[in-house]
């Protein structure tokens, strides 16, 4: 028995239920199944996605009761955060009244992909003289020429696929005996 999948009108493909259901079990066999349909998949989410143009990195909460902290350790000199005056250093408190509370660094991407585009957020920021201030700053989406380096970081992140670096040697595949 057959289903099928329409995506958009680029390609109409035919899905066997049990690969339907291997798939949904296994992210990364649809991406065996068909690689540049989820290229394009996660072409489409990242350019539809909030972008703040920052990097951060998670300071873990401390046993005096201290809540996560993100120290900014990248701007995007055009994007968002850098508009709005955040600066390397900072260190992210809260987002929106609502302290961090990350128990893994691999949650602290998806605080910031979860809100909305072009929503306002506003962020406690503590400076390098210990003033706490508020900074706000709305989402926009990613510009075009990140990307394809934002494809590497997604495909792993939602298909458990290992992106190749320029120079990683390729497999060939094995020759079939005659």
């Amino acid at each position: 028995m057959m289903g099928t999948l329409l995506l958009g009108a680029l390609a109409l493909i035919g899905v066997s239920t049990a690969e339907s259901a291997r798939v949904a079990e296994d992210p990364a066999s649809k991406c065996e199944a068909n690689f540049d349909l989820c290229v394009r998949e996660a072409l489409s989410a990242i350019e539809k996605s909030s972008w703040f143009g920052l990097g951060v990195d998670r300071q873990p909460a401390q046993a005096d009761g201290t809540s996560n902290r993100l120290t900014v350790v990248l701007i995007h000199p055009a994007g968002p955060a850098a508009k709005a005056g955040l600066k390397l250093g900072d260190i992210l408190v809260a987002t929106d009244g609502q302290p961090y509370a990350f128990s893994t660094d691999r949650e602290v991407p998806e605080h910031f992909r979860s809100r909305k585009l072009g929503q306002q957020v506003r962020f406690s920021v503590i400076r390098s003289d210990n003033a706490l201030i508020s900074v706000s700053i709305a989402s926009t989406p990613p510009p075009p020429e990140l990307h394809r380096p934002m494809l590497g970081q997604y495909l792993k992140s939602h298909y458990g696929i290992e992106p190749r670096q320029r120079g990683d040697p390729v497999e060939e595949p094995a020759e079939s005996p005659p």
